[in-house]
């Protein structure tokens, strides 16, 4: 019998895909996670990685990588995309790609909503045959994100 003081872990993300060993006395009790939630989680970030590494190659191919960082009141902008003092690259740059990098990194949940292309799509009208890479690389991170996120508690 479990004794009553017993009650049920909220285990996070960092340690699902650990195998859990819970000793109560003398009983020992195991709990590996499925493979296939934690396989998809890992196919889920590198895809991310990958992706957020494209998007600076294609941003690097329009010549809109900057040496140049903005001003710390830039970066400290609460409006949607920093669009009150930044571009929009600026804005993938300085703020969306280095964010999104320490989040795979971590293994921590991603956002699920970004809508980073229609904001783009806005943006950069009208919109360039050398620009429709980069959109279509923004496209394939939102739908990712938010179509195949375990990450962010979705199933």
């Amino acid at each position: 019998m479990v004794p009553s003081s017993i009650s049920l872990l909220n285990i996070d993300h960092a340690v699902r895909c650990s195998k859990l060993q819970v000793v109560i006395g003398s009983l020992a009790l195991s709990f590996a996670p499925r493979k296939s939630t934690c396989q998809r989680e890992s196919m889920d970030y590198q895809q991310t990685a990958l992706l957020l590494q494209q998007i600076e190659a294609e941003m690097k191919a329009l010549h809109w990588w900057s040496q140049q960082v903005p001003s710390p009141e830039a970066l400290a902008s609460t409006a949607p995309f920093a669009c009150d003092l930044m571009t929009l690259a600026q804005w993938l740059q300085f703020i969306f790609l280095p964010r999104m990098q320490a989040l795979v990194e971590g293994r921590l949940p991603l956002p699920r909503n970004c809508h980073i292309q229609p904001m783009a799509e806005l943006a950069w009208a009208p919109v360039t045959v050398a620009q429709r890479p980069l959109l279509d690389v923004l496209k394939t991170l939102d739908s990712l994100l938010r179509d195949s996120n375990p990450a962010s508690g979705r199933h």
